[in-house]
């Protein structure tokens, strides 16, 4: 019945209304062969290893996943327009659309997404749950317990560690980390807020980027408060602060009729010069553990010379 899955989605917005989540833990989501190469090994038994990738377009065909086209509101020197049929984002804001395989951003990153599970009120939680029952695509980090349609593995730890170890991989202060509004990535059904993490020596390359603390993008007016974390030049001051983040749309997927109003989420893009670089976090600062993975958004062309349909890369890594 829509109005009745009307009536949920709008109690599920009224109770998320206003809601402030601490953004204290990050995680870091991939399939099992990537998982393979970020555990410690007989060459670094002490540290995991990220090793930062280029941040491109999707290659979309449309099966019923919940990304589309990738859509980007910040590109220099690209014009842009409006997200097509999408009369619910955030300002109404111009987006370009960043073809399959083509870069979003400049570098190379490691990118780290939101761990807000026990943030949750249970009756956010019983509403997600109604709406998935009914269904809904509902963003995997609001969910109890998690899931993700990037992958089965999440490695997590705390921001104050993250920061520390990406200090320590790019062999500077902690004072001379930056944090940079990377812009807003729009996909069919997520909207995804790109904060980038920078070196000092990085400023240069990204000078299109506006610091965090500057004002006039959606991020830093109203969904990302820093409570202390910057200072005025976007420079890390109080590694231990904890910033809130507050999501302004909420955003789910009917099947029915494929209407979307989108879950948001921020993004904390580790930035890097080139691929040959890596992020290495300490052991004892991780966390590893499998989770439900659905809706997956890396298909690729099968191995198996028989099958009809591009599958998950866990299935091609066990054929």
């Amino acid at each position: 019945d829509p109005f009745y899955y009307y009536c949920i989605q709008e109690d599920l917005l009224s109770k998320l209304k206003g809601l402030r989540f601490s953004i204290s833990k990050l995680c870091h989501v991939t399939h099992d062969e990537q998982a393979q190469g970020i555990q410690p090994n007989s060459l670094d038994s002490k540290h995991y290893t990220f090793k930062p990738k280029q941040k491109c377009g999707k290659e979309y065909i449309f099966d019923g996943r919940p990304l589309g086209e990738t859509y980007l509101n910040i590109v220099p020197f690209c014009e842009t327009k409006k997200f097509p049929e999408n009369p619910t984002a955030p300002d109404e804001m111009q987006y370009q659309e960043i073809p399959g395989a083509h870069p979003v951003l400049p570098g190379y990153y490691s990118w780290w997404g939101l761990s807000l599970e026990d943030q949750l009120p249970q009756d956010v939680t019983d509403a997600v749950h109604s709406l998935e029952q009914m269904g809904t695509y509902v963003a995997g980090y609001v969910k109890t317990p998690p899931e993700s349609s990037y992958g089965n593995n999440a490695f997590c730890l705390t921001l104050p560690n993250l920061l520390k170890s990406y200090a320590d991989s790019r062999q500077c202060l902690m004072s001379k980390i930056h944090l940079k509004v990377g812009g807003t990535l729009r996909y069919r059904y997520e909207v995804c807020y790109i904060l980038i993490i920078c070196a000092e020596d990085d400023l240069k390359t990204l000078s299109n980027f506006k610091d965090l603390t500057q004002h006039g993008d959606i991020l830093v007016d109203r969904v990302l408060n820093p409570n202390g974390l910057v200072g005025q030049d976007g420079g890390v001051i109080n590694p231990g602060a904890i910033p809130t983040f507050t999501p302004q749309h909420v955003i789910s997927w009917y099947s029915r009729t494929r209407k979307s109003i989108s879950w948001e989420g921020i993004a904390f893009a580790l930035y890097f010069p080139n691929g040959d670089l890596t992020l290495k976090c300490p052991t004892e600062t991780i966390e590893w553990r499998e989770i439900i993975h659905r809706f997956c958004t890396s298909t690729q062309p099968p191995t198996d010379p028989w099958a009809k349909k591009w599958v998950c890369p866990n299935v091609n890594y066990y054929t």
